[in-house]
């Protein structure tokens, strides 16, 4: 399903219209989960409410889950 702007009553981030798009599909926000490239509009809301996040950067090759991984020559 595609969602335009005109299907929602405020614009991006909401925790209104992530609310919406769960029902929609009738799936729980405690087993969704938001991909996005900012913190703030993307995945603050859907945090909020319970969703799994992950963030997507353009800008970043490889992450390293320990620093103690990352080998500096």
């Amino acid at each position: 399903k595609i969602y335009g702007s005109d299907q929602f009553e405020e614009d991006k981030p909401s925790i209104k219209n992530l609310i919406k798009i769960c029902e929609d599909f009738k799936i729980d926000p405690l087993e969704t989960m938001m991909m996005g490239d900012n913190i703030v509009v993307d995945l603050a809301p859907a945090k909020y409410l319970g969703i799994k996040t992950i963030l997507i950067n353009n800008l970043v090759d490889q992450t390293f889950p320990n620093l103690l991984d990352l080998k500096i020559d």
